[in-house]
């Protein structure tokens, strides 16, 4: 029950995120009646229980049972019970092949693309860009039951192993991981920020006998520049970092990391000048 009310959360936070419009209930736990509590208990337990590996997408089970609730809405209100509409095929009803088998088969697909984990991450879809592409409004796309004509359910083939594909990366998250030792910086800049001008300042006054006159103020001025320049390698660092991931990426994100380049190389050249 704690995991359920755990999992509500999630889907309640989802539904005020994403389908406030379509939100088949109120979000308020104590809305619900002990019947349909019971009911959507049950409902949420049968899709996780079924679920196999798209366990791991908290978003995606939130989609699929925000879909199947209103379904089973319907079919409570009707005379006689019947399979959901979703479930049913030419070869009969089956949820694992009408919902969980799709989502499988492409994360199944994408996780052997990664050359036993050697591939670039902006080259295929990991959990995570799954489940992020279930909070934005493309998922919307996806329709239900699913429209496997999707790009998002695109495998990718074996010859595009290794390669970034626009076709069937739909759905990359706005965070590419690259491999490379400038995450030290780039992750921990503030800290070696932090780290750089204290030593540089503490340098100056040590070598000044610990003075404080007109000659050490001034060269206590160059901790400006030193701090601006380190502004700058984080700003072209964001640039870096994002590579791979610019055409899902919101504009406003762009437009801040851009920003941000342009008015550090600007401030950067003019304190730079000014100092010098």
């Amino acid at each position: 029950m704690i995991s359920y009310i755990l999992h509500f959360n999630s889907y309640s936070c989802l539904i005020c995120y994403k389908y406030q419009a379509t939100a088949l209930f109120s979000v308020s736990i104590e809305s619900l009646t002990k019947e349909k509590k019971l009911l959507y208990v049950c409902l949420y337990y049968l899709i996780w229980g079924e679920a196999a590996n798209v366990r791991f997408l908290p978003e995606g089970l939130c989609y699929i049972f925000h879909h199947l609730a209103r379904e089973l809405e319907v079919i409570m209100q009707k005379q006689t019970a019947e399979p959901a509409g979703s479930c049913i095929s030419n070869d009969g009803v089956s949820f694992l092949d009408q919902v969980i088998y799709p989502l499988y088969e492409i994360v199944a697909a994408e996780a052997g693309n990664n050359d036993n984990g050697r591939a670039a991450h902006s080259a295929w879809r990991n959990y995570d860009d799954f489940n992020e592409f279930f909070w934005s409004e493309k998922c919307f796309q996806l329709g239900w039951p699913w429209k496997l004509s999707n790009p998002f359910f695109s495998k990718p083939s074996r010859k595009e192993q290794g390669l970034i594909s626009r076709n069937h990366h739909y759905g990359k998250t706005s965070f590419v991981e690259h491999r490379t030792f400038l995450h030290l910086y780039h992750s921990f800049h503030r800290l070696w920020m932090f780290l750089l001008l204290m030593f540089q300042g503490l340098t100056i006054i040590a070598f000044n006998n610990g003075s404080f006159d007109t000659n050490t103020v001034l060269e206590l001025l160059s901790l400006g520049p030193t701090y601006i320049i380190m502004e700058f390698i984080e700003s072209v660092l964001d640039i870096l970092m994002m590579y791979g991931a610019y055409s899902t990426s919101r504009g406003s994100a762009i437009t801040r990391v851009i920003w941000r380049f342009c008015w550090f190389t600007a401030s950067s050249l003019v304190i730079c000048y000014l100092y010098m």
